[in-house]
């Protein structure tokens, strides 16, 4: 599932945020250094953890990525990231 990330906060989303979907408990992310599977990981996020997702997005073997500035700077593919939800 793609993520969309233009989002609006009326609606009760957090505007460039999204939520770690990896969709096993206790499971990790990897971030990482460039976009595709086989460029080395930067570090980890955790299951249900909010990130920041910056402008930049790139494909790359069949497969959409995006940039992360915060809680840590990389790229993840999208397919693990959910819309974040204000509380």
């Amino acid at each position: 599932m793609a993520v969309t990330i233009a989002v609006t906060v009326a609606v009760g989303l957090v505007e460039n945020a999204a939520t770690v979907c990896t969709n096993i408990p206790g499971g990790k992310l990897n971030v990482r250094f460039e976009a595709g599977d086989k460029s080395d990981v930067r570090g980890y996020l955790a299951e249900g953890e909010i990130v920041t997702i910056s402008e930049e997005h790139q494909e790359f073997d069949g497969n959409s990525w995006v940039k992360l500035t915060h809680p840590i700077e990389g790229w993840v593919n999208s397919k693990y990231l959910c819309e974040a939800v204000s509380p």
